[in-house]
């Protein structure tokens, strides 16, 4: 499995599982750390999985999966970049809504997921965005088509 179908098969199985069957399959035990898992950790947070659904995955408490990351700086090395790759799921999943590449996408609830990640590079503050409108409003048809232009050409520039 991959993509799409592969995330479905998690959150089907995130959905499914319940505190109940932890309990009864012995799932609450403590789960042993393996390198192996900075591996999986990546793979599933490149799916779209945060950590604390990673957590959940794995059926364990965030707070286990903070002292990992404290114990074995390799797992916390594999979160960060697991994190990166998380991010890029999302950001992509934006830009195939954008470009009608998913329909019926909501883009809301993406841009919810990354500012709650990322409020730093997400959340634009309320500052900037009245600057933003102020000068836009100050433009001329003209201009605002020479910047709409700048932006379609060089969209990390503009």
């Amino acid at each position: 499995m991959s993509g799409t179908a592969d995330r479905k098969a998690l959150v089907k199985y995130m959905q499914e599982s319940t505190a109940d069957d932890a309990f009864d399959e012995g799932l609450l035990n403590k789960k042993r750390y393996t390198n192996k898992l900075c591996r999986e950790a990546v793979q599933l947070m490149a799916k779209g999985l945060s950590d604390t659904q990673l957590a959940a995955y794995w059926q364990m408490s965030i707070e286990d999966l903070e002292v990992w990351k404290r114990e074995h700086p390799e797992f916390k090395r594999a979160i960060s970049v697991g994190t990166t790759a998380f991010e890029s799921f999302w950001e992509l999943q934006l830009q195939l809504i954008a470009s009608g590449q998913i329909r019926n996408g909501n883009v809301t609830a993406c841009e919810k997921i990354l500012k709650t990640r990322r409020s730093e590079v997400w959340n634009i503050k309320e500052e900037k965005k009245k600057e933003l409108k102020s000068a836009i409003e100050s433009m001329t048809d003209e201009e605002l088509e020479q910047a709409l232009q700048q932006i379609l050409k060089d969209p990390k520039n503009a």
